[in-house]
């Protein structure tokens, strides 16, 4: 970060943001298709996690669509000072940091699932 410049920083930027966009696109759309047949299937004490997971997915969501995708449309429209891109980035990485904390928190969710699962079923065997 500290080597970015006006002159450098799109081409470290806005190709992997827009790759980005399209493969979580799709996977977003993946994990909330699944959640909503988790919903329908799960009857066991597991029935809390899907909609747990689409709250947090649909959070995450959000907090792109809504609050980071304009700090992205910045980037992409050009800046020209020193002084804005180094606030622009910052504003980026904070706000990238509370999805990566999202995104854990999916995670957390779906091994506690899977984990205690496998146990239960070792358990009962």
């Amino acid at each position: 970060m500290p080597e970015l410049t006006p002159e450098n920083y799109y081409l470290h930027f806005i190709p992997q943001i827009d790759a980005a966009t399209v493969l979580f696109t799709v996977m977003v759309t993946v994990m909330l298709i699944a959640c909503v047949i988790m919903m329908r299937v799960e009857k066991t004490k597991y029935r809390w996690i899907p909609y747990v997971l689409a709250i947090l997915i649909i959070g995450a969501t959000c907090l792109t669509v809504f609050v980071i995708f304009p700090v992205n449309q910045i980037l992409r429209d050009g800046i020209t000072e020193q002084a804005q891109l180094v606030e622009i980035v910052a504003k980026w990485v904070f706000l990238t940091k509370i999805r990566v904390v999202l995104w854990s928190l999916e995670w957390l969710v779906m091994m506690y699932y899977f984990g205690d699962n496998l146990y239960q079923r070792i358990k009962d065997s």
